[in-house]
């Protein structure tokens, strides 16, 4: 089992922004690789079954689902994580890409729904947030 310091991400920026106009958030936290996360508890709640690595979470009113979770980064670099995550995009292709020593970010719309995952490299983890939802609920 790793011991590290637990650290705080955000889940997203953009659910973040939005649960400022929501007081209760809930916190996940994993010992394991060492991070936890702040989620407006209004919008999102965990699902059952976690796995060691992370935890899903599936939106309280809509069809939005993200998950985060962490793995050892096992020689892969930043450019590596960024191949790996538009794999889910049509043709490779994302809308948006972002690739920086500590941080990975793609964004594609797959079929109807959007899809952004989001990597910070912190030594020799990665910890990630995925999320996907119908277009449709993009302003959500």
């Amino acid at each position: 089992m790793l011991k590290r310091p637990l650290r705080l991400i955000a889940l997203l920026p953009a659910i973040a922004s939005a649960a400022a106009a929501q007081s209760a958030q809930g916190t996940y936290a994993n010992r394991q690789f060492g991070y936890s996360v702040r989620y407006p508890a209004a919008m999102l709640r965990p699902v059952a079954g976690h796995s060691p690595e992370g935890q899903a979470f599936a939106s309280t009113a809509g069809h939005a689902g993200f998950r985060v979770f962490a793995a050892q980064l096992k020689g892969r670099a930043p450019q590596d994580l960024a191949n790996d995550a538009q794999a889910i995009c049509p043709s490779g292709r994302p809308s948006y890409r972002v690739v920086k020593p500590a941080l990975v970010a793609v964004s594609c719309r797959a079929d109807d729904h959007i899809v952004y995952q989001k990597s910070l490299v912190r030594g020799d983890i990665e910890i990630t947030v995925r999320g996907e939802y119908p277009a449709s609920e993009r302003q959500t």
